[in-house]
């Protein structure tokens, strides 16, 4: 099996409004290849930005069927480090990006 793929907030945002487009292809590609991955992060930032209740829980349902990377307090150590390099060399990067 081909390792999972973290899908970001922005390619499942783009997947779940259907637009045809190569981003959402290549989600639907890691759907079915069983490959797709999310993470508490992206999950809140997607049931942020829901528009209604129904969207909401279709997000929260969608996701149940997708990989879940699980994380620790070294995966924030490690993303603030990346934020902190990234900010020496000029550009400022959202902590959840990081």
């Amino acid at each position: 099996m081909k390792s999972p793929v973290l899908v970001d907030t922005s390619y499942w945002i783009e997947y779940f409004r259907r637009y045809e487009s190569d981003v959402s292809e290549r989600v639907e590609t890691f759907i079915r290849e069983d490959r797709a991955a999310a993470m508490g992060v992206i999950l809140a930032e997607l049931l942020q930005g829901a528009r209604t209740n129904a969207e909401m829980e279709e997000v929260k349902f969608s996701l149940e069927a997708v990989h879940w990377i699980e994380t620790d307090e070294r995966l924030y150590a490690r993303a603030g480090e990346i934020g902190f390099e990234l900010r020496r060399k000029g550009a400022t990067i959202p902590t959840t990006d990081c």
